[in-house]
């Protein structure tokens, strides 16, 4: 564990503070504009995917690929916020599907994402509708729960949030939204489930099957057309996992191989860059005295040891800035290779040799991984690299073991993903 340091330690950096997160986060940054620029490219690639297959059909889904820890969660958030920003006839609805609590977890997650405020204006409309009988887009539960919409909206805004079966929480969940999308004229509805990559192997199959019920009575109830967006586990062999994990009740969605769209967050110079903005938001105007913390050098050596997964990039970010604070000099090479012999006790250290020399990624070196799978039986993921042989198992938790071109066992160490 590093020491935190007073605010004005940090100035022999030439920083206010420590801009980085001092844990490794799963959305490492949802509040700075900053990070919807860098993504942009990306956002428009996805919105003109999802259009064109809303217009094909009215009830669709999305699977965004990439690995863990490299910010799908950021990328989705970040996503949602854009489309409700820029895109004037287009609703997204960001939710989270943690293991407690299930799909009224999820289900309350949508309900914070739309807020009371939001809510309550397109109740206030609703209302005014009722004079005119023009209420066939709500569910009658959700008349019966707000007894005929007699109730304030925020009195009925936090007793919908407490209904807690399945299928009422999909009258009403659609109920609401289809109110919004009356109140706002919208055309298309984006619904983005969070976390169900993490999840999905460690959930029984009841709560499986309550989870595709409710996706698949949620959007039935939807007016207007409606595509979801859901991450999936990095496996090349699509149709497999599909097969594996999804019974028939979502073959309605059409889930097909042209339904993935692949996000690519992992390239050096995209995480150098984001590392470099996070630096900027907390440089010290009036420091006067030290260098800004690190030589482009020990950034890239961070990027490729982390091979790109910028929860692991941040969290070493963030301890080198602690070290370099105490010592009051300059991260470089060497300060980066030391905290990773540090970090990195006996038995995890061949591991860092192996990552350094063999770093297999996108990176230009002539490394990269081939044949990534996944193991059913063992649930265990499974790549080699293309160039010297090695090969990685690795669990969801972050388990690594790595073996060499004739299978025998190099090293392996507990999770390395801080």
């Amino acid at each position: 564990m590093f020491i935190t340091f007073e605010p004005q330690d940090y100035g022999k950096l030439g920083l206010s503070k420590n801009p980085f997160p001092a844990i490794a986060l799963c959305n490492y940054n949802t509040d700075n504009d900053f990070f919807m620029e860098s993504m942009l490219h990306k956002m428009k690639e996805l919105y003109k995917t999802l259009k064109k297959l809303s217009n094909e059909k009215r009830k669709c889904n999305i699977f965004l690929r990439s690995p863990k820890g490299t910010g799908k969660t950021t990328f989705l958030i970040n996503f949602c916020r854009w489309i409700n920003m820029w895109q004037g006839n287009v609703y997204a609805v960001y939710t989270s599907y943690p293991p407690s609590w299930g799909i009224y977890k999820l289900y309350q997650y949508g309900f914070h994402w739309i807020g009371r405020k939001h809510f309550a204006d397109a109740y206030n409309y609703l209302k005014k509708l009722i004079t005119y009988n023009r209420i066939n887009f709500v569910e009658s539960y959700f008349m019966e729960k707000t007894h005929g919409l007699s109730l304030d909206p925020y009195t009925a805004f936090d007793k919908l949030k407490r209904t807690n079966a399945a299928d009422k929480m999909s009258a009403i969940f659609s109920s609401v939204i289809n109110m919004i999308t009356i109140l706002k004229k919208i055309d298309i509805i984006i619904m983005a489930i969070d976390n169900i990559e993490n999840v999905w192997d460690y959930i029984g199959p009841y709560q499986k099957l309550v989870f595709l019920s409710f996706i698949k009575n949620t959007l039935s109830k939807i007016i207007k057309p409606c595509v979801t967006i859901m991450p999936l586990p990095y496996n090349p062999n699509f149709e497999s996992w599909i097969r594996y994990n999804f019974p028939e009740a979502l073959k309605w969605l059409s889930l097909t191989k042209d339904h993935v769209f692949n996000l690519e967050l992992q390239e050096e110079d995209y995480c150098f860059n984001v590392v470099m903005k996070y630096l900027e938001l907390c440089r010290d105007a009036k420091a006067t005295q030290g260098s800004f913390p690190f030589t482009e050098t020990a950034v890239r050596n961070i990027i490729r040891y982390n091979t790109g997964v910028i929860s692991g990039i941040l969290s070493d970010a963030f301890n080198l800035i602690e070290i370099g604070v105490k010592g009051g000099t300059i991260i470089d090479d060497k300060v980066v290779a030391e905290y990773y012999k540090q970090s990195y006790k006996p038995g995890k250290s061949s591991v860092t040799e192996l990552s350094i020399k063999c770093p297999a990624t996108n990176y230009k070196f002539g490394h990269s991984w081939v044949d990534k799978r996944y193991d059913y039986e063992k649930k265990l993921w499974r790549r080699t690299c293309s160039l010297c042989g090695i090969t990685e198992e690795s669990t969801p938790t972050g388990y690594r073991r790595f073996f060499d071109a004739e299978g025998k066992l190099i090293s392996e160490t507990h999770s390395n993903r801080k």
